[in-house]
């Protein structure tokens, strides 16, 4: 039991996934300064059972309610079964993330979506064309950071992932490595082959 707990008798409250998202703005500002990393377009959430009428649904419900300039928000299919709820924000601006998550989380939860997401993807980009994704996993609120490289076998760049872990730990960066999972051909983390 941690001080604050024992002094006020009860946890402090678990930050919403929303708050937990928009961390990434000052993390975002840090990844590029010190690695060139740029936030791209695509924030993308991770569904595996979801009917594509119950997606349609949603995809049409937040295009009326959310109403940042230059967000668009659709829909894609991956080869595992998945529907990604993506959203896209040009010009790329971090703080268009926090404005956006909210609402699409909110309307997840309403449609009964939420409870079965498994991640989600925001997606970062150096000047040589390298992908980063900062990976959400809604579970245990954590993130973890991916670095695909382009290969003829996929294969990730564990000494960069390691260098972005300690840059952005205030995000809240799952510190057990082995459980860091990568997420192949995703909406923003696809390389040119």
């Amino acid at each position: 039991m941690g001080w604050l707990t024992t002094v006020i008798g009860h946890p402090p409250p678990t930050p919403s996934h929303a708050d937990r998202l928009s961390t990434l703005v000052a993390a975002a500002d840090r990844l590029r300064r010190a690695r060139g990393f740029t936030f791209t377009v695509v924030v993308a959430i991770a569904i595996p059972t979801c009917s594509a009428g119950s997606l349609a649904a949603l995809v049409a419900r937040l295009r009326a309610e959310v109403t940042v300039d230059g967000a668009a928000i659709g829909t894609e299919n991956d080869e595992f079964g998945c529907s990604w709820l993506v959203i896209t924000v040009d010009p790329p601006e971090p703080a268009a993330l926090s404005m956006m998550c909210g609402p699409c989380l909110d309307a997840l939860d309403d449609a009964g979506l939420l409870a079965d997401a498994l991640c989600a993807v925001v997606s970062f980009e150096d000047a040589a064309g390298r992908l980063l994704g900062l990976i959400y996993l809604f579970e245990t609120r954590a993130f973890h950071p991916f670095v695909p490289v382009a290969a003829s076998e996929p294969a990730r760049d564990n000494l960069t992932e390691l260098m972005v872990r300690d840059l952005v730990d205030e995000v809240g960066i799952e510190r057990d490595v082995s459980t860091w999972f990568p997420v192949w051909n995703a909406p923003g983390m696809r390389l040119a082959r």
